[in-house]
């Protein structure tokens, strides 16, 4: 009669250190747990820790998602200043215009001014007019306003007929220009078809009046509209 033949029961690697059986597991693909028919299933994805915050969403651009205070709502500190308007001014601008002749120049040259008003504006207290002179003629040469007015600093003046009252530029007389553009001989000159600016300004008219006539050298603008 034969013995039995015993079956040796291998003991579970309970006692086994932890490291050395993570290792293990990782290294042997369908290893069976002990005292168990059923695979044993290993999470190798490291746990997050207990302070961790969620990351925010990120767009199809890779952009993260949008906020009120992200850069994508708010200006850039680098943007560029509204460009000014330089445009120049010439006669073409102006409210009102008048030509004369050139005095003093060659007949040949057909030599003109054409005076621009642009605007007669109330600030406050004070009238500010703004005129314009465009020399146009034949050749070279240049002109300055001291020039196309007979080589004469100009007097402009406001008139109220209605009123019997006269208004000249303020702080002028005793020798004194005034509130207004230097019309002197060492000024700028401009060339056939440039323009030359020049501003004036006076008190405010006493009178409850709408318009008044501009006198500038030898030509006047009548019935000019006071802008306020």
């Amino acid at each position: 009669m034969s013995e039995p033949t015993l079956e040796k029961e291998i003991p579970c690697p309970s006692d086994a250190p932890l490291a050395s059986l993570a290792l293990t597991a990782l290294a042997v693909a369908g290893l069976t747990a002990c005292g168990s028919d059923t695979p044993a299933e290993f999470d190798n994805r490291p746990a997050a820790p207990a302070d961790a915050t969620v990351a925010p969403a990120v767009d199809d651009d890779g952009d993260k998602g949008a906020t009120p205070t992200d850069d994508k709502t708010r200006p850039a500190d680098d943007t560029p200043p509204v460009p000014v308007d330089t445009t120049p001014v010439g006669p073409e601008d102006a409210l009102h215009t008048i030509t004369y002749d050139l005095p003093g120049a060659d007949e040949r040259a057909e030599a003109t001014v054409t005076v621009g008003l642009h605007s007669l504006r109330q600030e406050g207290e004070v009238l500010a007019l703004q005129l314009s002179f465009t020399p146009e003629f034949r050749g070279d040469g240049d002109y300055s306003i001291y020039e196309m007015h007979d080589r004469n600093s100009i007097t402009t003046v406001l008139n109220d007929r209605k009123n019997l009252k006269q208004y000249t530029v303020l702080g002028s007389g005793g020798g004194s220009r005034g509130w207004q553009t230097d019309t002197g001989p060492l000024n700028p000159a401009a060339k056939s078809g440039q323009t030359l600016m020049y501003w004036a300004y006076f008190a405010a008219p006493e009178d409850d009046i709408d318009t008044i006539s501009v006198g500038v050298g030898q030509v006047e603008f009548t019935d000019v509209v006071i802008e306020r």
